[in-house]
């Protein structure tokens, strides 16, 4: 049997699990990809990096303090309103709770907060 035998690639590949995958996406990328395009189609990459990014947005909105996020906003999106205009736009942004805030985030998908840090 020659080193390039199909049979013995499909055999190896079978018997890779699906943690030993993900790790190896993390330690040594290119082989992590390769045994994915073997056993998987692309989309396990992709719900995984999606089902990640979705929890860390969550997770960040939950210990988040509210109010200081708020005001941060108000400050960065400021520009040249006056004291009346940035209070409306408190009051506004404090109109929709810590978890709508998160969960708007994830289906937008779209966190500029995240980015500024």
């Amino acid at each position: 049997m020659s080193d390039n035998n199909p049979q013995q690639d499909n055999d190896t590949t079978e018997s890779i699990g699906k943690l030993t995958i993900l790790t190896n996406i993390f330690t040594d990328p290119n082989l992590g990809m390769a045994q994915v395009r073997a056993s998987y189609s692309i989309l396990f990459p992709l719900m995984m990096v999606s089902l990640l990014s979705a929890a860390m947005m969550l997770y960040y909105y939950s210990v988040l303090d509210f109010k200081w996020f708020i005001d941060y906003m108000v400050q960065i999106s400021a520009g040249d309103l006056s004291k009346a205009e940035q209070d409306t736009t408190r009051a506004a942004m404090s109109m929709m709770s810590q978890n709508t805030m998160g969960i708007v985030s994830v289906v937008t998908g779209q966190d500029r907060t995240l980015l500024n840090f």
